[in-house]
């Protein structure tokens, strides 16, 4: 009897570990399958959030760019603030790529995913309603320099221009050979003959600020070719160590040092300051007229350091002019004018869409 016991014992400790077991795997098993089920439920989330948020952040491009599509020269390169849209939000930021190109760059959110839509942007300024320039007659159109202030010379009388000169008065201290002939008592506001708006509609605005447009004057001179390049903010923009073949037109004071090159391009002004003054340092070649609308003009370059340039100086408060520089009229770099239409339309293209 005692054996039938012990066997019937055994039999039942024998089932219940394998009662436990079988418990055990179905509970591995739940919790495998439970884990399992929850990474795909949270990997369709997350795909049908990323799907989500990629679609609002093509929303953000898009609106992005109907707002600078006409309107390119206007646009504020930054990053707009979130807006949300569609259950989610996006943020957009629209960066400077050179003349006529930018980055637009929408980043969409939507629950624990996140998309990125980068658009390349090139502007093509469409000019419309041309019409003849019926820009009345300036008095510096037969003259090497003008000003209704005064020329005074400094360092070596070496200094000459090949030209008239029709100033308000003419300091002569130290003699002045120049060719032509030279009247005083000319006046004036220089704006009166020079009308900047009627160059900034055809510009390209410069929005960063003077000191970046100095190092990309300076970096990349080429990407202004050809162009009306405007900055209207009232510090100092500087051209060193370049050539620079476009007309650059800003509101505050320009400073040119020895090694640029400066040119004039498609009869307009080469260097243009609305209301501060133009400094020429150390023997800048300078092709095409200088117009200071209200400030001044001055050369400090002395000895060899000479200012070679071609075209009229204009200069509300006055001229100063020394050293060996050499002025060289050219009757048609003074009888600059803006480009002979009034309108530019831009028009913006996507050329790249990732």
């Amino acid at each position: 009897m005692n054996m039938r016991l012990n066997m019937t014992q055994g039999k039942s400790g024998f089932a219940l570990v394998t009662a436990i077991s079988i418990t055990m795997m179905i509970a591995m098993l739940a919790s495998a399958i439970y884990s399992v089920a929850s990474y795909q439920v949270r990997a369709a989330r997350k795909t049908r959030e990323f799907l989500k948020a990629r679609v609002i952040a093509e929303a953000g491009a898009n609106a992005r760019y109907n707002e600078i599509k006409h309107c390119f020269a206007e646009a504020d390169f930054d990053t707009n603030p979130e807006i949300a849209f569609g259950g989610g939000k996006y943020q957009t930021t629209l960066e400077s790529a050179g003349t006529n190109r930018a980055l637009l760059t929408s980043v969409g959110k939507c629950g624990i995913s996140s998309a990125t839509i980068t658009l390349s942007l090139r502007n093509f300024p469409k000019v419309a309603n041309a019409s003849t320039n019926t820009t009345e007659s300036a008095p510096w159109e037969d003259v090497a320099m003008f000003t209704p202030g005064t020329i005074r010379i400094n360092g070596s009388p070496s200094a000459s221009v090949s030209g008239d000169v029709l100033c308000g008065d003419l300091d002569e201290k130290k003699g002045w050979p120049y060719e032509g002939e030279c009247t005083e008592g000319a006046s004036g506001n220089i704006n009166e003959w020079f009308d900047v708006t009627k160059y900034t509609p055809f510009a390209y605005r410069w929005t960063g600020t003077a000191a970046a447009l100095s190092q990309a004057i300076k970096d990349n001179p080429a990407q202004f070719d050809g162009q009306i390049v405007f900055f209207d903010g009232v510090d100092e923009v500087s051209i060193e160590s370049c050539t620079l073949n476009c007309c650059l037109i800003t509101a505050g004071p320009i400073s040119v040092t020895g090694g640029a090159v400066c040119n004039g391009v498609n009869g307009l002004p080469t260097l243009v300051s609305v209301t501060g003054s133009i400094a020429l340092h150390g023997g800048p070649e300078i092709t095409g007229a200088i117009v200071a609308v209200g400030g001044s003009i001055a050369s400090t370059g002395g000895g060899s350091a000479a200012l070679n340039f071609t075209g009229p100086l204009v200069a509300q408060d006055g001229i100063t002019f020394g050293g060996s520089d050499a002025l060289e009229y050219d009757a048609d770099r003074a009888e600059f004018k803006p480009p002979d239409s009034e309108i530019v339309t831009d028009n913006t293209v996507i050329i790249a869409w990732q």
